[in-house]
């Protein structure tokens, strides 16, 4: 297969190139690029809490009361506390912008939970023609590491390469919201767009994301690609 990258974005200094010279291909959709890995805990139920208490800092949340996006709030603008019901009493509901629509904006089982579930997080407004739920594959150079992931969040639009707890760790990352992290960049990220694009089962998303790399012409292309990256 052709390995011609055409850059058909930026962010913060990091190319986003389509494979194979179109940004939508008639037989395969790809879309590659090459960042740090900053490790982001949305939509996990202990991600943020008050004083600190979450995974997470809760100032990477927002301001409580004023301008608060770690997800969902009441008319005070002051985020939701999960019920004794949910996983974590007492936290803040935390939210991600893939989201399972059986469940209502307060509940934490709404949201993609950041500490099961390996994702990746696309920068606003630069989606590369992707929509939260398609899927992909993410690769550490630097240590071999691959696995499957979802575009399961949006993050600030000038800022580029953010994981789940959950994809730090099959990357062999260090997954510490606070401290953890790759500054260098050594994780490549593969979106497939259209690919499925909306709130699935599990399985179905690595199914498709099998289904798709093995059509791509899997991790050994992957591979090939991210030596010109």
């Amino acid at each position: 297969m052709p390995n011609k990258l055409t850059e058909i974005d930026s962010v913060a200094g990091v190319a986003i190139y389509s494979i194979s010279g179109e940004p939508i291909d008639a037989q395969q959709k790809s879309v590659v690029y090459k960042a740090g890995a900053m490790v982001n805990a949305d939509g996990s139920p202990n991600c943020y809490g008050p004083d600190n208490s979450g995974l997470d800092y809760t100032a990477n949340g927002g301001t409580p009361g004023k301008n608060w996006w770690g997800g969902p709030t009441d008319s005070k603008g002051m985020p939701l506390i999960q019920k004794v019901y949910e996983p974590s009493p007492g936290m803040y509901v935390g939210g991600t912008a893939l989201i399972n629509p059986a469940f209502k904006e307060s509940s934490q089982y709404r949201y993609l939970d950041s500490e099961s579930i390996p994702f990746f997080v696309m920068p606003g407004s630069h989606y590369a023609g992707g929509k939260p739920g398609d899927c992909g594959l993410l690769l550490n150079v630097a240590t071999g590491d691959n696995c499957y992931g979802i575009f399961g969040d949006v993050g600030p639009k000038d800022k580029i390469g953010e994981i789940s707890i959950r994809m730090a760790e099959a990357l062999k990352v260090n997954p510490d919201p606070r401290t953890g992290g790759a500054k260098e960049k050594i994780i490549v990220y593969l979106l497939f767009p259209g690919s499925i694009g909306k709130w699935v089962p599990p399985d179905t998303w690595w199914d498709t994301a099998n289904t798709m790399t093995q059509a791509f012409g899997g991790l050994s292309r992957l591979k090939e690609i991210a030596k010109a990256l």
